[in-house]
């Protein structure tokens, strides 16, 4: 242990202890703390303290990159990085109005919108990487100044700076890198199926995108990595994947690769170690109802609808066999029954009223291998209610232990389940209601659930949802509060523009008095430091 602080640096107490004080306490509150005195103020002014504070966040929280270099990060950006997604929690619920009173409700204000015509609109591919300052958008095309029967697929990615989000600037989104390469599929008729992200390091993240061929049945998976520099950004292809059938879901993690096939089957793919498995873990069923997800240590199915097979299915992937996948070793169908089974009746309402189960997505946080996923119901007055699911191992040999949570729930006119945007992540889940008339735009909310420590169905609290501007969501990020919406198709000349809006103020994050809310265990801290700086 390290010997006592120097008194001109804070309170008589070891480094390591601050450094563990400071671990364990939200970011946003050690700000607060740091205004109690002079001393507390030095200490967690420091460079250092904060980039280990950060990268604490991330380890809790999730990967996210908001700078080409953590090293390179001045104090301030440390510090916005570190409480960004605290403040816009805490942005929410101070600006949340309850369901009946969202008529009357005023919207959220952004710190900086910017209106960008250069920027792509949506595409297939369409990620705005965690920390929101950087933007991957791409599509498949045909090789030009080729005659008809001769043209090859080309998957096409570009990579965009859209600047830090905690910095207002007016500056345009800045295009780092462009790349394409060969679909590796001979037929002319290719489209994306579908693509996902994973962050890999500081500054870099693996793309996984999915596409097949119409009519000629081929797919094909490919995976490529991305690292970021000052001068630039580099891609690396890691490896492909030939599939015997449509790709109709794809998602990675890690080193694992996960693909939906003919809306039935799953594969599973180690594509860094050229092993794979294919099973079919249910009965064919309506892709609606079933909703498939990756963890760090699962493969989780969610069977919605209200049916038979309602519920939540599990494979430990620690307990699957993933056998060599290559050229002579094609991918075969093997038996697979899950390692675990929870039937549960989420539904509070007759099956006839069910909407069903969307935006669902597995969570980077700790603790790892869990989950959320979005049921609406109802027909006139729609009803959202928020879930978890948090897996873990048993007690028992072999044994595995699925724990379903409510958060929350509330009720809206009317919710279109096509509009959930599947980039929504962490906190903020933006969806336009419904609209009256085709002149009229899309209206966005954010929906933050009111947390308890051990929720119940039979007494959920409400969600908050706050009005955030008119447009239609393409992607959002929760730790820096940003969201990118485009005009409707059908809103004459708007079309093709971009809406680029921070709603987190570029100010120190300490200043604004509507984000002073310090949490009780940060309440408590304060005392107790208080009570020792007067004994000292």
């Amino acid at each position: 242990m390290s010997g006592p602080s120097d008194p001109s640096k804070g309170p008589y107490l070891p480094d390591d202890i601050w450094l563990e004080i400071a671990a364990e306490a939200e970011p946003l509150d050690l700000l607060f703390l740091s205004q109690c005195c002079r001393s507390l103020y030095l200490l967690f002014s420091d460079k250092e303290t904060w980039t280990k504070i950060l990268r604490s966040v991330m380890h809790d929280c999730g990967p996210f990159i908001v700078e080409y270099s953590i090293d390179e990060m001045t104090l301030s950006i440390l510090q916005r990085a570190a409480t960004g997604q605290g403040r816009w929690r805490r942005l929410l619920q101070a600006k949340a109005a309850a369901s009946k009173g969202l008529a009357e409700s005023r919207e959220l204000s952004p710190s900086t919108l910017r209106v960008w015509t250069s920027l792509p609109t949506l595409r297939p591919i369409y990620h705005l990487v965690p920390g929101g300052r950087f933007l991957v958008t791409g599509e498949v095309w045909l090789t030009p100044d080729m005659p008809p029967g001769q043209r090859r697929p080309i998957v096409s990615l570009d990579l965009w700076d859209l600047g830090c989000p905690f910095v207002r600037t007016n500056a345009p989104p800045l295009p780092l890198n462009s790349w394409t390469f060969g679909c590796g599929i001979g037929s002319e008729g290719v489209c994306c199926n579908g693509s996902d992200l994973f962050i890999t390091g500081d500054t870099s993240f693996r793309l996984v995108v999915s596409f097949s061929s119409v009519p000629v049945q081929e797919s094909r998976a490919v995976v490529a990595s991305v690292s970021l520099g000052h001068e630039g950004a580099t891609l690396t292809r890691y490896a492909f994947l030939d599939c015997p059938a449509p790709i109709t879901k794809t998602s990675i993690r890690g080193d694992l690769v996960l693909l939906q096939l003919n809306r039935t089957d799953v594969v599973l793919w180690d594509f860094m170690q050229s092993r794979g498995l294919r099973y079919c873990p249910m009965p064919e069923m309506s892709a609606s109802d079933k909703h498939l997800m990756l963890t760090d240590g699962y493969v989780v199915l969610l069977i919605s609808g209200g049916g038979e097979y309602e519920g939540i299915y599990v494979w430990d992937i620690s307990r699957l066999d993933l056998d060599k996948v290559d050229a002579d070793h094609p991918l075969m169908i093997a038996p697979c029954p899950p390692h675990s089974l929870l039937f549960s009746r989420w539904t509070p309402v007759p099956r006839a009223e069910a909407g069903g189960v969307v935006g669902s997505r597995a969570l980077s946080c700790r603790p790892p291998n869990s989950l959320l996923f979005d049921l609406i119901q109802g027909r006139d007055e729609t009803s959202l209610t928020r879930f978890r699911v948090d897996i873990a191992k048993g007690s028992a040999p072999g044994s595995i232990e699925t724990r379903l949570s409510a958060l929350g729930t509330c009720s809206l006119p009317s919710i279109r389940r096509s509009s959930v945007p599947e980039q929504a992540t962490g906190l903020c889940v933006v969806m336009p209601s419904s609209t009256k008339g085709r002149g009229r735009h899309c209206q966005l909310f954010a929906y933050e659930p009111a947390m308890t420590a051990e929720p119940a169905l039979e007494a959920v609290r409400p969600l908050t949802p706050v009005p955030m501007g008119l447009g239609y969501p393409s992607a959002s990020c929760s730790y820096s509060g940003r969201v990118l919406c485009t005009r409707p198709l059908y809103d004459k000349g708007d079309g093709g523009k971009t809406y680029c809006t921070d709603y987190l103020s570029d100010r120190h994050p300490r200043t604004p008095d509507s984000e002073r809310r310090w949490s009780k265990p940060a309440k408590a801290l304060a005392t107790s430091f208080t009570k020792l700086l007067r004994l000292t």
